[in-house]
């Protein structure tokens, strides 16, 4: 998975850089203007090894101000889907399989980024870094199966968790539109309860890491 993951993030960088060359054609932003208010739309596909996430994919809507001709602040709402891999394990629930039953997990987050771009007009592409902090809620659906002749109910609960986000991509600004790429790094400070209510067995999972690639759209406002 993460394998085809990492895949899937190269396909939507490779698009993304593409997009400018293929509308070459069309004039870059001026150098005299400076678009203030911008906002948008991002797809993320992230992966975080499996220990316990995996698999994450994220939709999100943005609005940027700018500071001035280097710096920019986003502010982001993003909600994001992925599989808590072999939750049994956790508290040693019965499974059938290796990798034992999943469970789908949610997380609805914001979050407020300061972002150092480097703007030249005399090329299509403009690079940038970020630094972000974020706030999310986890909800993590239960899980209630039988396996053999055992019963597996398995409780989840996920909460509010910390997100600390550090990343870089390209942007190209239009005069009309904004497309835009990177990679990001994110790390989560969670606190879930997990609790087997067959055996009564509870356990809490911390701290996990996220890593991968967005594509973004957007139009000046």
């Amino acid at each position: 998975m993460i394998i085809q993951r990492f895949i899937y993030t190269v396909v939507l960088i490779v698009l993304s850089l593409s997009t400018p060359f293929l509308l070459a054609k069309d004039e870059s932003l001026p150098k005299d203007v400076l678009q203030t208010w911008s906002a948008g739309f991002r797809v993320a596909i992230l992966s975080a090894g499996g220990d316990p996430v995996n698999d994450i994919t994220a939709s999100a809507g943005f609005a940027q101000y700018r500071l001035s001709e280097s710096w920019l602040i986003d502010l982001s709402f993003q909600y994001a889907e992925y599989d808590f891999e072999s939750i049994h394990y956790f508290v040693n629930a019965p499974s059938s399989l290796s990798d034992g039953p999943a469970s789908r997990s949610r997380v609805t987050s914001t979050s407020l980024a300061i972002e150092r771009e480097w703007r030249d007009p005399s090329v299509l592409v403009h690079p940038f870094i970020l630094f972000g902090l974020g706030l999310g809620y986890a909800v993590i659906d239960d899980v209630n199966t039988v396996v053999g002749d055992q019963p597996v109910d398995i409780r989840a609960e996920g909460g509010i968790e910390g997100i600390t986000t550090i990343g870089c991509g390209i942007r190209f600004r239009h005069v009309r539109w904004i497309v835009e790429c990177g990679a990001r790094l994110e790390q989560h400070f969670a606190d879930w309860d997990i609790e087997n209510r067959v055996s009564w067995q509870q356990v809490s999972i911390g701290d996990y890491t996220a890593w991968g690639g967005w594509l973004g759209l957007g139009v000046p406002l």
